[in-house]
């Protein structure tokens, strides 16, 4: 008989858990390299592990600016909505809106409870403030006919095409990119960065996911610029532990 010693971790010590503890697994810890260690044994994931080499947007700074959120927008125009199409999917469609730098939560719905693109533009409608323009996310096909029925009820909306090729570089100047997707994570990167001049003035909802797919990216450099990994490497890779 072959006994698993596989484990599923949660943030959380091992003396929270004296079942396994009993088992003698603290010396399998013991055995880990520091910052696995903290984590896995002591329960320190906030210092314990560390970000990869290179992740798009430093975990720090994604924590940041959700300490910085406030239940209630500020006195701001509602300036855009962005809209990630899952229609009849398995994923969700998750409409986001943005006030200035103040995000508000992710409204969220399963794919196959908004099959049509009229069910997405209710979605929208719903949440559209101060008559914003809408970005629909139409680079995997899912979001032709929510943009087709935006405009037929009068809605400004831009269709957002990821793998579109860029002109733009970085703030400095310095880095040219791949990609309008690669353009725009590194623009949400800069404007998370806190040593800019001022500092960062964007705030996110405490979200867990959020946290999480902001986190989840990597990043090469090649010879057309800077490249983000595609959505399903991302997947093939375990997902960071929560911190």
């Amino acid at each position: 008989m072959i006994r698993a010693r596989s484990r599923t971790f949660l943030p959380a010590a091992l003396s929270d858990n004296p079942d396994l503890a009993e088992t003698g697994y603290a010396a399998v810890l013991a055995g880990l390299p520091e910052e696995l260690r903290r984590a896995y044994r002591d329960g320190d994931f906030a210092t314990g592990l560390k970000d990869h080499e290179f992740q798009v947007i430093p975990t720090a700074w994604i924590e940041a600016a959700q300490k910085r959120w406030t239940a209630t927008p500020p006195r701001h125009l509602m300036t855009a909505i962005g809209v990630d199409v899952a229609q009849g999917g398995d994923d969700q469609t998750v409409v986001a809106s943005r006030y200035a730098g103040w995000y508000a939560p992710l409204v969220r719905k399963p794919g196959k409870a908004c099959r049509q693109g009229g069910d997405v533009a209710a979605m929208v409608v719903q949440a559209r403030r101060n008559n914003c323009p809408v970005v629909v996310d139409v680079g995997g096909g899912w979001g032709a006919e929510a943009v087709g029925a935006l405009e037929r009820n009068g809605i400004p909306v831009a269709p957002y095409r990821g793998l579109t090729p860029s002109i733009a570089t970085s703030r400095d100047g310095g880095l040219k990119f791949c990609n309008r997707r690669a353009e725009d994570w590194w623009r949400m990167r800069e404007e998370l960065d806190p040593e800019q001049e001022f500092g960062s003035a964007i705030a996110l909802p405490p979200d867990a996911s959020i946290k999480a797919d902001l986190a989840a990216p990597h990043w090469e450099m090649t010879t057309r610029g800077i490249k983000i990994e595609h959505k399903d490497e991302i997947r093939k890779r375990p997902r960071p532990l929560a911190r």
